[in-house]
């Protein structure tokens, strides 16, 4: 039996799955500049009234800090939501942004700034747990039982020099 042909669907009007093909929205504006050091500028305008920029700059901790901001229209009027990606995480800020969204932010900050420097390696890794990139080395994990239905591994055998079309049943 042959596979199915991928397919797949985009949300049309209204959001639903397998509906026409969302209207195609002109870009109005776009601009990008980086820097050789990581640094970068980029925004965007659409026609739709969606935009977003962001400014990502060099931290002393040779991080890329971002700020930025996106604004979209829905049926509810416009929402434009600004932040902060840097070391202490995404920090949200805008009207649409619920108010338990924004004290787990605030506790996500409190915590990162409390922790102490160079918790983390460059990898994003805990530092000094051993091995590359700050990943845990210890003994191999034991390989899973065969599957009850398996191929033992002479049948894999007589399959490869099997002649082509020809059944094993």
């Amino acid at each position: 039996m042959a596979p199915a042909p991928f397919t797949a669907s985009v949300p049309g009007p209204g959001g639903s799955l397998g509906g026409p093909a969302p209207a195609f929205v002109p870009i109005l504006q776009q601009h990008f500049e980086q820097a050789p050091d990581g640094q970068y500028r980029w925004s965007y305008a659409a026609a739709d009234g969606t935009a977003q920029e962001a400014v990502g700059e060099l931290t002393a901790s040779r991080a890329i800090a971002v700020q930025g901001s996106y604004s979209y229209p829905s049926p509810e009027g416009q929402v434009q939501v600004k932040y902060v990606a840097d070391e202490y995480g995404f920090q949200p800020t805008g009207a649409h942004i619920h108010p338990a969204i924004l004290e787990a932010v605030r506790r996500q900050v409190e915590q990162a700034r409390a922790e102490p420097p160079n918790l983390y390696n460059d990898a994003g890794f805990p530092a000094g747990q051993g091995g590359q990139q700050g990943l845990a080395v210890g003994p191999p994990l034991p390989l899973p039982p065969p599957l009850p239905n398996a191929i033992a591994p002479q049948a894999l055998g007589a399959l490869a020099s099997a002649p082509s079309g020809s059944a094993l049943l």
